[in-house]
């Protein structure tokens, strides 16, 4: 069986696109580029730009997630028959146009931002076609995954000092490195032994975090910034215990999906931490938010 044999022409439901994209899983990202503005911006407000930076992050991500399906059309005919493509809901040259136009429309989103953010932009997408088409499958993939988010980080950086955001990219990239070590797994269940590695590396970025938060946070709001960084450490404890007792396919994809969402917090300690209340409560709200879409909708 082949990816054109499965291929369907009728025109994808929304549900069909939201399964492709992994849709609740966007969530995660636009705090990517908040966190790197609020560190490389002082003052109670952020640029406008911001907005269009975060809306250009999503579209990357949105693009990526297609993609992927793309690359792993023939992979998931095996692993993976329910997925969009190989189960016919959406056609191979439908996921193609859907995936480089959310591609395209990222990319020309950050333009709109300036210079600067165009230029973090083109290496971030670049590094999305990499993974997806090169890198996963060999020993870079995981590095390669962990530079897209750090460049996510890094395109929010360019409302204002870059160089401060540097910190958060490195705690995201960290995170992002472990997850997408034990998502390589996923459909096998993980085995115990990279669990553990995944979940020092995502203790480790949630530690780094807490560096920044110290450092970079505003006398008091530093604490706030401890609540969603607590949060963070529990659920990651809970389903990495769960899939190193159970190594099965469902526990492992469990975890992968805890760690997709649990950038969130993250990314609302450091804009706690930098004085931006409303900015960090609504990043948690967009937690809560994912988490319950996530019963409905694959994140992985």
């Amino acid at each position: 069986m082949t990816a054109t044999t499965c291929a369907n022409r009728r025109r994808p439901s929304p549900g069909d696109v939201a399964d492709l994209v992994r849709l609740p899983a966007v969530l995660s990202v636009p705090g990517d580029v908040l966190a790197g503005a609020s560190l490389a911006v002082d003052g109670p407000r952020l640029p406008a730009r911001t907005v269009a930076l975060a809306g250009a992050s999503c579209l990357l991500y949105l693009g990526g997630m297609a993609l992927n399906d793309v690359a792993d059309v023939e992979e998931d005919l095996d692993e993976r028959p329910h997925r969009p493509i190989p189960s016919g809901r959406i056609d191979l040259p439908t996921a193609r146009r859907i995936g480089h136009g959310l591609m395209v429309g990222g990319v020309a989103l950050a333009a709109l931002a300036g210079r600067r953010s165009l230029a973090v932009a083109l290496p971030l997408a670049g590094a999305v076609y990499a993974y997806d088409f090169g890198l996963k499958h060999t020993p870079a993939g995981p590095a390669a995954m962990a530079a897209c988010r750090s460049l996510d980080v890094l395109l929010g950086g360019t409302v204002g000092d870059t160089r401060r955001a540097a910190p958060a990219a490195a705690a995201l990239g960290l995170h992002t490195y472990a997850l997408t070590t034990v998502s390589r797994h996923e459909t096998t269940g993980g085995r115990p032994e990279v669990v553990r590695a995944a979940a020092v590396g995502g203790l480790a970025a949630a530690a780094l975090t807490g560096r920044t938060v110290t450092r970079r946070g505003r006398g008091r709001r530093r604490w706030l910034a401890a609540a969603p960084l607590l949060a963070h450490g529990v659920l990651q404890g809970r389903a990495a215990r769960h899939a190193i007792e159970t190594p099965t396919p469902a526990a492992a994809q469990r975890l992968v999906g805890t760690s997709v969402l649990g950038f969130v917090p993250l990314q609302s300690a450091v804009s706690l931490a930098r004085g931006r209340g409303v900015l960090g409560t609504g990043l948690l709200g967009l937690w809560a938010t994912a988490h319950r879409l996530a019963r409905r909708r694959a994140v992985t």
